[in-house]
């Protein structure tokens, strides 16, 4: 799906895992779920990249590109 999507792409960007310092189930649906916390996209990377990233993972799954 384009979530998944999204979040690969940023961690071959960002080349380290995303919310790596997330330990248990419980702490990763609070922290992704809940407070809908996304992996941080840096200021050096293009701004189209950003954008692929940032719209792959948006909250309403209806403003997600298609595939």
């Amino acid at each position: 799906d384009v979530y998944s999507f999204g979040i690969l792409y940023w961690e071959i960007c960002a080349l380290k895992k995303p919310f790596g310092k997330i330990k248990t189930a419980n702490e990763f649906h609070s922290t992704v779920i809940v407070k809908k916390t996304r992996p941080k996209v840096e200021k050096k990377w293009p701004k189209n990249i950003s954008e692929i990233l940032e719209t792959s993972w948006s909250d309403a799954p209806s403003d997600r590109p298609t595939m």
